[in-house]
């Protein structure tokens, strides 16, 4: 299943191919990415190898006027061995280098290349199960590594104290962006070491919650036993490669965290891709979950039209 925007890009290049025939060796793949809120749709072009001043004028004419509520046009550098369509780097050809999204009141600025749930109109639902299973107040820290973009951490700050949150280098400025642009300012971002991240933020006082979403690989060494020491008491953890998923759930386990739930997840329907929602605390009794929460920790916030311009080269 794709989003019609999706569509509508790929087969846009598709008709433009004879005129891309000069880059087409060059081009490895396509990367899309849509707003379900805004409609706005921005277009990547994996290449093997960095474009030549004429050949991106050349792209640029060829798709501009092709893709509906196109805002951007990037191309992507594609790593030469690997199965991967993406590299690290992103170069702006024309247009704005985000899309503007909005979840359950909140908005963002999402970059092609960052780490941001697919399926947006789906996610407010997650979130909710997510804050219901954490359960924070207002005099909680809530400590999140692997927050890519912010797209669960700013939801995390309206309902806590303060979230620590670390992201990958690349993600940290938007990530900030983001934050200003719903003005919220009780969050910190890092880039560094998610272990360093808690030991500074124990400084302040106790972390007693922790969200963990890893990519694939599963968490990094050292964080089960940095958030034991840290003082977490309850960790929700969203699985996105249940093989890790496992093994992080057996370290949590040696650290004392007892699992006290799990709740299968399904954002990409007609796909054979599973998440899972573990609940886990330290704690001797029982974490009772009551799933009627979400208003709770949304009361108040309204929905905010998006609009954006795209300036040319």
């Amino acid at each position: 299943m794709q989003h019609p925007g999706n569509v509508a890009a790929l087969t846009a290049v598709r008709a433009a191919w004879d005129a891309l025939h000069p880059v087409a060796g060059a081009v490895r793949g396509l990367l899309a990415r849509v707003a379900a809120a805004s409609g706005e749709v921005m277009l990547g072009l994996a290449a093997t190898r960095r474009l030549l001043a004429d050949e991106r004028h050349l792209v640029v004419r060829a798709l501009l006027d092709r893709i509906p509520n196109l805002v951007g046009l990037m191309e992507v550098r594609a790593p030469r061995r690997s199965h991967l369509l993406a590299g690290r780097r992103a170069d702006l050809l024309w247009g704005r280098p985000h899309v503007a999204e909005e979840v359950a009141g909140v908005r963002f600025h999402v970059p092609l290349l960052a780490e941001f749930p697919v399926n947006a109109r789906g996610l407010p639902g997650l979130i909710e199960m997510i804050l219901t299973a954490l359960d924070p107040s207002s005099a909680d820290t809530v400590v999140e590594p692997d927050a890519g973009i912010g797209g669960y951490s700013l939801h995390l700050a309206l309902a806590s104290a303060r979230v620590i949150a670390v992201t990958e280098a690349p993600q940290l400025d938007a990530a900030w962006a983001n934050a200003r642009l719903n003005r919220i300012t009780n969050y910190q971002f890092y880039a560094r070491d998610p272990v360093r991240a808690l030991e500074k933020a124990l400084r302040r006082g106790p972390v007693h919650l922790a969200f963990l979403h890893p990519q694939g690989i599963g968490l990094a060494p050292g964080v089960p036993r940095a958030l034991r020491q840290a003082g977490a008491v309850r960790v929700v953890y969203l699985g996105r490669a249940l093989p890790a998923l496992a093994r992080d759930a057996a370290a949590l386990a040696r650290e004392g965290f007892r699992i006290r739930q799990v709740q299968p997840i399904d954002l990409s329907p007609q796909t054979s891709r599973v998440q899972a929602l573990v609940t886990a605390s330290g704690e001797t009794e029982e974490i009772p979950l009551d799933f009627r929460g979400f208003p709770r920790y949304y009361r108040g916030i309204v929905p905010t039209k998006i609009s954006g311009d795209s300036a040319g080269l």
